[in-house]
C-alpha cells in the first residue's frame, strides 16, 4: 500500500489515475505468479525424480525459475519466509546441477 500512498501524492489527478490502474494492474499479474510457480515446482520435483540425467538436469533448472516466480510473487505480498526459502531451495538446486554433472 505504500506505494499506492505515494502515487495518490501526485499533483495531476489524471497521470495519478493512470498509475494508479497500472499499479493494480501489476499487482494482479503478479497474484497470479504462484499458479505457474507452482505447476513449474510440480514439474521439477517430477523431472528431478527422474533416471535419466538429462532430465534431471531440466528439472533442477526448472526449479531454479520457479524459485524466482516463488520470490517475485513474495515479494509482493511481503512474504520474507517465502522469499528465504526460496532462495535456500535455489542454491540447492545450483548444488543439484553440478552433483548432477558430476554424475
Amino acid at each position: 500500500m505504500d506505494a499506492l500512498a505515494a502515487i495518490i501524492c501526485l499533483p495531476s489527478h489524471a497521470p495519478r489515475l493512470r498509475l494508479l490502474r497500472y499499479a493494480r494492474g501489476m499487482s494482479d499479474l503478479i497474484e497470479l505468479l504462484q499458479w505457474p510457480a507452482m505447476a513449474a515446482s510440480l514439474l521439477a520435483a517430477w523431472l528431478v525424480g527422474s533416471r535419466a540425467a538429462q532430465r534431471r538436469l531440466l528439472g533442477f533448472w526448472v526449479f531454479l525459475g520457479s524459485n524466482v516466480l516463488w520470490v517475485i510473487w513474495g515479494w509482493q505480498d511481503d512474504a520474507w519466509a517465502l522469499i528465504v526459502l526460496n532462495c535456500c531451495l535455489a542454491a540447492t538446486n545450483v548444488r543439484g546441477i553440478f552433483k548432477n554433472e558430476q554424475g
